[in-house]
């Protein structure tokens, strides 16, 4: 059975309304029904959600919006005031939102916000959310390998996705995660690429045992492919159970 909606991974910026078209034109091109824009925040801007709101507003059922969260409060030490983190989910979902997309978890952005995502900083944002049920599609960690030097990707390197001990170790980058599915369980949570665990699928198999609102994104960070077509008697298993 194929799905009559999927989600794409393309990179178009969309922190103005310049990459619009081009993104109207991708989603036509491959033929996708809908795209899911997923917005990002940094510390030289808040996040892309104004033009991805823009995006969906004049393409409606052609685009879904998973909105960033706003960290100018903290970024700036409280000379910019910023809703809470707890306040930004009811309105994202005010203005339509569908969902919201956390980086905050990946090795460059944690050490950038350099707030663990268990400590008393999302504490009620996650309460929040898990009240709502409002969806969150979650990056964590990065692909196994860029916590090696000698078997990091050249292309990855370029793009500073090769860590050493500056960063947040991967093991504790789950631990964090971890820690605040068990306070809430009922957290509504897709991770992208598949939590970056195609490598060992029996861990990702006691995740989704584990909580039951959790799913896996397939959208393929490159090593995915690469791992499942190792064995992939395994990988078939594991999706069919």
């Amino acid at each position: 059975m194929v799905a009559e909606t999927a989600r794409i991974d393309c990179h178009v910026h969309l922190r103005d309304l310049s990459g619009i078209q081009d993104l109207e034109e991708i989603r036509g091109h491959v033929g996708a029904d809908r795209m899911n824009i997923v917005c990002v925040f940094g510390r030289d801007y808040v996040n892309a959600n104004p033009a991805a709101f823009v995006a969906k507003g004049e393409f409606p059922d052609r685009f879904y919006v998973f909105g960033g969260l706003d960290h100018s409060a903290y970024f700036s030490s409280g000379k910019i005031a910023a809703p809470s983190l707890a306040e930004q989910v009811d309105r994202l979902i005010a203005v339509g939102a569908d969902g919201i997309k956390m980086l905050e978890n990946k090795p460059t952005h944690r050490r950038l916000l350099d707030i663990p995502v268990d400590g008393p900083y999302f504490e009620e944002y996650f309460a929040r959310l898990e009240e709502t049920g409002f969806p969150v599609l979650w990056h964590v960690c990065d692909p196994e390998e860029f916590w090696d030097a000698e078997r990091t990707p050249g292309w990855a390197k370029g793009r500073g996705w090769g860590y050493d001990d500056t960063f947040a170790p991967k093991e504790q980058l789950y631990a964090e995660v971890e820690n605040v599915l068990e306070r809430h369980p009922r957290l509504k949570i897709i991770f992208a690429h598949f939590y970056f665990l195609s490598a060992d699928l029996h861990r990702a198999a006691r995740l989704l045992d584990r909580f039951e609102n959790v799913h896996l994104d397939l959208a393929p960070g490159i090593e995915l492919l690469y791992n499942m077509s190792k064995d992939p008697s395994a990988a078939r298993d594991f999706f069919v159970r």
